[in-house]
């Protein structure tokens, strides 16, 4: 289907006038890009998007009918949330795997600065949002991603998994630059050293931490 919004096509970051008629969640600007992505491995991950827009549906329709519980019993599947994640032949992240990760049970590690490399402040909230997010914290410290990589070029979840590493051991403010060097790997039209929006900065983040 054909839209109009500022968001960035995934590829290479121009202002989108397309979106997958599968998944509806990855954008681009033509077709030329669209055809590029799905070859790359869309193909393979488009199924599973679906999967996971199908989920987020399920769960917004539960709490508008009154479903309410507290945040433990949160993490345990509704009715037919179980069954529809085993008819997937893919899943992104074992349940059981996160539900582990978010009761880890070590006291994490206390916070750490983040120097400004210029005009850095957008970039460096959102990191310091993920460096503290326990589940996802856990999963490097504990698991790491870096040996199950299998990514040939630049990889920002590798990147970040060093960053965390550096920012549980270290007692004093650092730089990001490693991560800040590489803006446009992780969005087209993010720039070193320019003002850019937090808020785009994080779902470029986010979806980078989805195809990885």
């Amino acid at each position: 289907g054909v839209i109009g919004n500022g968001d960035s096509c995934v590829v290479c970051g121009n202002l989108t006038t397309k979106q997958c008629a599968g998944c509806k969640l990855v954008r681009y600007c033509s077709q030329a890009c669209q055809s590029s992505h799905w070859r790359s491995g869309h193909k393979t991950k488009c199924k599973d998007f679906q999967l996971s827009g199908k989920v987020i549906s399920m769960q917004s329709a539960s709490m508008q009918r009154g479903h309410k519980s507290s945040t433990a019993l949160a993490l345990v599947p509704a009715s037919g949330t179980t069954k529809t994640l085993k008819q997937s032949e893919k899943i992104l992240f074992p349940y059981e795997d996160f539900v582990e990760l978010f009761n880890w049970d070590k006291p994490g590690f206390p916070p750490c600065g983040l120097l400004n490399c210029g005009n850095s402040c957008f970039a460096n909230v959102v990191l310091q949002c993920l460096a503290y997010t326990r589940p996802l914290v856990a999963y490097l410290l504990e698991k790491g991603h870096r040996r199950e990589c299998r990514r040939n070029d630049w990889c920002f979840l590798c990147e970040f998994q060093t960053h965390v590493e550096r920012a549980s051991e270290s007692r004093h403010p650092f730089s990001p630059i490693n991560i800040l060097s590489r803006l446009p790997n992780i969005g087209g039209n993010l720039g070193y050293g320019k003002q850019e929006d937090a808020h785009e900065f994080m779902r470029f983040l986010l979806l980078a931490l989805v195809l990885f």
